[in-house]
């Protein structure tokens, strides 16, 4: 059996970013969003904000000023933060006169706040928090020290104080204040909404460069500072990429910025990335081109996330997918393979419509609001033609900067620039949850009389309908032929006139559609068994029935294991057979013939195999039980992979396995 080797250290690398980059980016930035009223002035009103930190111990101190508040007003409520002062226009509000967290409109009456708040910022932990110190990172995302009102957008003055060595990075221009103290002074200024804000402090080695007209700045730890100048490269070419495609990069500068902590995250004119993975080849690529993007989708133009959040699908199709389009039609065939077969693998209850994503809070979640949100990028592209897709996007920007969102906008923008009614592909694709499930044969040839051919194609799809242009893969007699069939009924034939005789058709061959992959089109992957009961056959003479369920427990997710006395036993589910290699290689003939080459040079190997009968058998093989759950301690990591090997305590293999071959085709009868 064939199969994509891949190396360990790189797949857990890119796990860690899609679990972890681009996840926390979603739930950070917009995890304080407020109801916003847009307020159209010449001016924004200002917030003032002066902080200072004592890094040593975490400990601060924040006075604030917001003027002109429009609305109700939120106050912090973070438990590790005490308001010791609130007045407006000089006239002291009691705290324990609030009723809760918010000041309501009657109250201030546009009158001018101010307040004063102080605390210990907690220690980093497993999960993310808001705002997080240690000894060599400290950072605090959002309206979490200050009060925000109504109003979308503002004017934000703030003035950061901190020990020396340590500097500061943050949302909006830069400016250091001269100081001989033994204190660092920073004055950040930028205009946009107040949760937007990030300020995060380490004893960074700082560098500069310009692009065009954006400053472009690194805050790395000594150690990490060669690395500034390939992230300035690759920050610039990035930034003059999606100005081509999108419009004016928004701000006036681009940092960024490590981290000691497993965090990354993505805000206006910056990210903030975890030093364990700095270095690596990946973040000067899709990782860093994703989170540039955000400046523009999610930042300038906020997600108006009560109707879903579109912003990680058009990131995830203009940077991530679009770097693999450079790279040629092989790597961007296996972007979309992967995303399909992800969502083919989603458990029914898993299933959402996108108006539903809000941020990348589990692998299901994940799997639709970036993977199928670019697939439908992907089709909405080839609806439009590249010319009207870039003039929509292009317009959705100018629309939308510094203003909220939605689907129904973004729907507005591709109407205007095409001219088009996209009700249909927006309702089906956007409103409904799940993907059509579609099916084909090849039907009737007839040769006609001026030597043309006439090839029918049986469609079928299960309810409810979907419109679809269906792309198709004819072998004619003179060589392969693309083709376009239209399907929006539940039964539909359609016929394809050729140059020469047909021989065999396969149905969306490049996987250009969201849709059910056919039976036995893709290899399955570890993730196939998620949610699944699995008929387990033991062929050890260990007793390890407990070892190995508790092992398999990061690819089953809420899935069990129940164990049979032969591999004939009648079961509905995938069958596992555990057990050392040489069990495994006297019980194979049986099932799916000789082992894999790889298996033997292992000490424990996890791979999953289709028959021909489409029945899942799930083999692991190992030496001994009592290291087994140490051995795949990574294997949440690699669920998305058809096979994993472990040799002396690391991943020394993993892939998937080649499909190629298993690309579904029909035969046709021969012409009448």
């Amino acid at each position: 059996m064939k199969n994509r080797k891949s190396d360990a250290g790189l797949k857990m690398i890119h796990q860690y970013e899609v679990l972890h980059v681009f996840q926390v980016f979603s739930v950070a930035v917009f995890a304080f969003l407020i109801a916003a009223t847009a307020i159209c002035a010449d001016t924004a009103p200002r917030t003032q904000l002066h902080i200072e930190i004592d890094t040593s111990t975490g400990s601060f101190t924040a006075t604030s000023l917001l003027q002109d508040p429009i609305g109700n007003i939120a106050l912090p409520q973070a438990e590790w933060l005490t308001i010791d002062e609130l007045s407006l226009q000089g006239t002291d509000v009691p705290t324990e006169d609030l009723s809760s967290t918010m000041i309501d409109a009657s109250l201030h009456q546009n009158r001018d706040l101010r307040m004063s708040v102080s605390g210990v910022f907690p220690e980093p932990e497993g999960s993310f928090v808001s705002s997080a110190s240690s000894l060599d990172a400290t950072y605090s995302i959002g309206p979490v020290l200050f009060p925000v009102d109504a109003m979308a957008i503002r004017d934000h003055d703030v003035t950061v104080v901190v020990p020396d060595p340590q500097r500061v990075a943050g949302t909006g221009r830069l400016m250091r204040v001269p100081r001989e103290d033994g204190f660092e002074e920073a004055r950040l200024r930028f205009t946009g909404r107040s949760d937007d804000f990030g300020l995060f402090v380490g004893p960074y080695v700082t560098e500069t460069a310009e692009h065009s007209s954006v400053r472009l700045r690194t805050y790395f730890y000594e150690a990490d500072a060669d690395l500034s100048e390939r992230y300035f490269v690759a920050s610039g070419t990035f930034i003059s990429r999606f100005e081509a495609e999108i419009g004016a990069y928004p701000y006036d500068e681009f940092s960024v910025v490590a981290t000691s902590m497993p965090v990354g995250l993505g805000f206006a004119g910056l990210t903030y990335i975890s030093r364990d993975i700095l270095s690596h080849d990946y973040m000067t690529g899709r990782s860093l081109a994703h989170e540039i993007l955000h400046s523009w989708w999610g930042n300038a133009v906020g997600i108006a996330y009560e109707s879903g959040n579109w912003s990680e699908g058009l990131t995830t199709f203009q940077a991530d997918y679009g770097l693999a389009e450079d790279q040629g039609p092989d790597a961007a065939r296996a972007m979309r393979v992967g995303w399909i077969r992800a969502l083919a693998q989603l458990a029914e209850d898993q299933r959402e419509p996108l108006t539903a994503f809000r941020s990348s809070t589990h692998n299901g979640s994940q799997v639709e609001g970036y993977g199928k949100a670019a697939m439908v990028f992907h089709m909405l592209r080839y609806e439009l033609g590249s010319t009207a897709f870039r003039d929509s996007v292009q317009g959705f920007y100018a629309a939308n900067r510094n203003a909220v969102a939605s689907w129904a906008d973004l729907q507005a923008a591709f109407e205007a620039a095409s001219g088009k009614d996209l009700a249909w592909f927006f309702d089906q694709w956007i409103n409904r949850a799940g993907m059509p499930d579609l099916r084909f044969q090849a039907g009737d040839v007839t040769k006609r009389e001026d030597g043309t051919y006439q090839a029918v194609l049986e469609l079928t799809q299960t309810a409810p309908a979907y419109r679809l242009s269906v792309p198709v893969m004819v072998e004619t007699a003179s060589g392969p032929i693309k083709r376009r069939v239209n399907i929006s009924e539940l039964s539909q034939d359609a016929v394809i006139t050729l140059p020469a005789e047909p021989i065999s058709v396969q149905l969306d061959p490049d996987f250009d559609l969201v849709r059910h992959p056919l039976n036995g089109e893709l290899a399955p992957t570890l993730r196939s068994i998620g949610g699944k009961t699995v008929g387990a056959l033991l062929s050890a003479t260990s007793n390890g029935e407990d070892a190995i369920a508790s092992a398999l427990e990061p690819i089953l997710r809420g899935g069990s294991v129940t164990w049979l006395d032969d591999l004939d036993v009648a079961h509905d589910g995938p069958k596992l057979v555990a057990g050392s290699a040489d069990a495994l290689a006297a019980l194979r003939p049986d099932i799916l013939g000789a082992m894999p080459e790889e298996v033997g040079q292992n000490a424990t190997s996890l791979w999953i195999e289709r028959d021909e009968t489409g029945q899942l058998w799930l083999f692991l093989s190992f030496d001994a039980i009592d290291t087994l759950s140490e051995d795949l301690r990574l294997l949440g990591f690699y669920a998305a992979q058809s096979f994993i090997h472990v040799s002396n305590g690391a991943v020394s293999q993993s892939g998937i396995w080649s499909d190629e071959s298993a690309r579904m085709k029909m035969l046709f009868d021969q012409a009448n």
